[in-house]
């Protein structure tokens, strides 16, 4: 009886332990600001990023187009067809979209070696983000991230994670009407 008594108080403070722990969970993601895109769009258009060259660019510079930016990196197994989607979009959609892609952390080295292998990638805008923190500033956490930006500068759609060509290519035709 007393061993039964044991278990079952160890029991209750588990269950106990497990629902202050989830708890304490809510209210932390309910207090805590949001990181992401929201708020964040003019800091977004700021931020310095850098060529291929060395040149230092803005998505500010892209403005009044629509804007399809693609967070990626040359580990990410989904961002060469992602890529291969993508300038399939800017060759069908040309001048009415701009396309920039820009890479996560990695030495300008690596990225351009995976650029410079994708068959028809021309039409897109390749930059750098020595620090990641294009990504960290969308709140990324899947690869790639993509965000489709607007003729006024709004992020209007936000996709983690990859992205067949027919969703690409609905979103782009939603966002153009």
């Amino acid at each position: 009886m007393m061993r039964h008594m044991f278990t079952s108080l160890r029991d209750n403070i588990a269950i106990v332990i497990v629902c202050f722990a989830f708890f304490c969970g809510l209210i932390y993601f309910a207090l805590v600001p949001k990181t992401g895109t929201e708020g964040s769009v003019v800091r977004l258009s700021t931020m310095p990023f850098y060529d291929y060259e060395g040149n230092t660019v803005r998505l500010a510079a892209f403005h009044p187009q629509l804007l399809i930016v693609y967070s990626w990196a040359s580990w990410c197994p989904y961002c060469e067809q992602g890529f291969k989607d993508l300038t399939a979009i800017q060759g069908e959609y040309g001048s009415a979209i701009h396309i920039v892609a820009i890479n996560r952390a990695e030495p300008k080295g690596d990225a351009q070696q995976f650029t410079d292998r994708l068959p028809l990638s021309l039409g897109i805008t390749y930059l750098l983000d020595q620090n990641d923190t294009f990504y960290k500033a969308i709140g990324g956490f899947a690869m790639p991230e993509i965000l489709f930006i607007n003729w006024h500068g709004d992020i209007v759609a936000h996709q983690r994670g990859p992205m067949t060509f027919d969703a690409l290519r609905a979103e782009v035709q939603s966002l153009l009407k």
